[in-house]
């Protein structure tokens, strides 16, 4: 192989290897937008974690859409207990009343009515309990999820490895020639 061909599949074989690594580097940073222009999933968090029958809870938000009117309802026994409207940052905070006579372990779970699909979060905790503290979680009724940008992130992935071994490979098959040539 004459000293040009070696130098332009040298020059093929690093460009192949540029693309790969700046593939997979904008795979490694790329995230899918979501779909109405939110970006966190919503959280909730109650205290105390054993409210007294009767008594009240204090419901703190964040991450919802701003300004979204926030419905917040008890499971078990489903009730509502108020609503509330999310501050400019998606934030907000209320004190609910508990219904008398309900006690045991329960969820509450707030629901924005804004923006498909609808947030929610979730506290849990014991009515009639002793102590304090405060158990919450994010995401749907369900505990949260995960959402589905990485499929696209892998198959972005995918191809920069991809790009990587054969930018290698054209590496290697030149050396090759060239030893071969050379003996």
């Amino acid at each position: 192989m004459s000293g040009r061909k070696r130098a332009a599949a040298l020059v093929v074989a690093l460009l192949t290897l540029l693309v790969g690594l700046s593939v997979t580097a904008a795979a490694s940073s790329a995230k899918a937008p979501p779909p109405y222009g939110h970006h966190h999933q919503a959280r909730a968090a109650c205290t105390p974690f054993k409210p007294a029958v009767g008594g009240s809870i204090t419901m703190n938000g964040q991450n919802f859409l701003p300004h979204d009117h926030i419905v917040i309802t008890l499971h078990s026994k489903v009730t509502t207990l108020g609503s509330v409207n999310a501050d400019a940052n998606g934030n907000f905070h209320k004190v609910l009343q508990l219904p008398s006579g309900v006690s045991g372990e329960h969820t509450v779970v707030a629901t924005g009515t804004a923006g498909p699909p609808r947030d929610q979060a979730t506290c849990r905790f014991v009515i009639g309990g002793r102590g304090t503290g405060g158990q919450g979680n994010g995401g749907d009724n369900h505990g949260g999820g995960s959402s589905n940008t990485g499929v696209q992130v892998l198959g972005i992935s995918l191809l920069g490895l991809v790009l990587i071994v054969g930018g290698w490979l054209f590496v290697l098959s030149a050396r090759r020639r060239r030893t071969a040539e050379t003996d």
